[in-house]
């Protein structure tokens, strides 16, 4: 027996296999084993608005008493992830399951997506109306009102030490204004300059790149937690005023600062991700794609998966001049007037995210 042999076998002794010097053991299996925490945080996009505790929907008569799309304030009824129902006064009330059964979401579709909605510690903190500054902590003297609402919301989620968070944020308040708020005269300016010189300083007053990377950087305190934003879908709301590539735009514009949010994080890439739905094609031109069973329309971006109200709306405008493709698909739904996703919508946002987690491994 030769003396490395000797000595080799002296080492596995003193130190078997699957164990350290502390005489702990581990294995890749236990590892696995252990429970993933998974945490959703953000806007109304990521609680399931138009959706009840139960999974139902909720209907167009519902709207007054759900909460308006304008986002006045914070609204956690009619949400998926909520026990309230419309017209409630109550505070917060998560589901004890954070709507985890009722799959509406998509972070919970990706739980579902990805197998682990079993295995996995599960909290979807997402509140209708939520905008950067409520997650952030609240600034003594300086717009006390408007920052830190939710504060508390991030701390908990910090306090799980999660090892995947999920989020939209960013959007809010902004698409609001564009719909029923200041934003409204930047629609309406006669000129495609004059249209981005308004949303340019319209958005930027509300900081989106800095405040997202500060809950950024919030949520990086935790180790192990890894951060997924998704990006907004395309939508076109059936009361969007004037052209409604603008609207688009718009939604661009506030994609672009959430992505700035993320790249300003050294662990962009390794911990902090950004996921892009797939597109939710309006129906209308320009495009690349041809309309089925319409060759008279042309080459629109699609066709339409926006919801029943806004196709039914831009249906009756069909002609010449804009034409206008219909589809069979409703990614959005018609109780907000074509605004949030519907289940099927967010099945489509929660794809996409599901296979960047695949991609690059956040979990095993």
């Amino acid at each position: 027996m030769t003396l490395w042999l000797l000595f080799f076998l002296f080492v596995v002794a003193a130190f078997p296999l699957g164990a350290s010097a502390q005489g702990q053991t581990f294995s890749a299996t236990e590892q696995s084993a252990q429970p993933l925490t998974v945490r959703a945080l953000g806007d109304s996009i990521t609680a399931g608005y138009g959706f009840y505790g139960d999974g139902s929907p909720m209907k167009l008569a519902d709207l007054v008493q759900c909460g308006t799309i304008s986002y006045p304030a914070l609204n956690d009824r009619c949400s998926s992830n909520t026990m309230l129902a419309k017209g409630s006064l109550d505070p917060l009330a998560f589901l004890p399951d954070y709507g985890l059964a009722n799959n509406v979401a998509w972070p919970a579709q990706v739980m579902t997506q990805l197998g682990i909605a079993g295995t996995a510690s599960y909290a979807n903190r997402g509140v209708t109306g939520a905008d950067p500054k409520d997650l952030l902590p609240p600034r003594p003297g300086l717009n006390e009102e408007e920052f830190g609402q939710l504060y508390s919301q991030l701390e908990a989620t910090i306090a799980d030490a999660p090892d995947l968070t999920l989020m939209t944020i960013g959007a809010n308040p902004l698409l609001g204004d564009f719909l029923a708020g200041p934003g409204v005269p930047c629609l309406l300016k006669k000129t495609h300059r004059a249209f981005v010189r308004c949303s340019r300083k319209l958005i930027a007053s509300e900081r989106v790149t800095e405040r997202v990377s500060e809950i950024l950087d919030r949520l990086l305190v935790v180790p192990n937690n890894h951060v997924v934003l998704s990006k907004y879908p395309k939508v076109l709301p059936a009361l969007a005023i004037g052209d409604p590539k603008r609207i688009r735009l718009v939604l661009a514009m506030v994609n672009i600062r959430v992505v700035a949010a993320a790249k300003r994080q050294p662990e962009y890439g390794t911990r902090v991700f950004v996921s892009t739905p797939p597109d939710f094609p309006y129906g209308l031109a320009p495009g690349k794609k041809r309309c089925p069973g319409r060759p008279d329309v042309g080459l629109v971006d699609g066709p339409s998966v926006q919801s029943a109200i806004t196709q039914l709306l831009y249906s009756s405008r069909d002609r010449a001049d804009t034409p206008f493709c219909s589809g069979a698909k409703r990614w959005l739904i018609s109780a907000d007037l074509g605004v949030h996703p519907s289940k099927t919508g967010h099945q489509q946002i929660a794809k996409s995210v599901t296979a960047l987690i695949k991609k690059h491994r956040l979990i095993l």
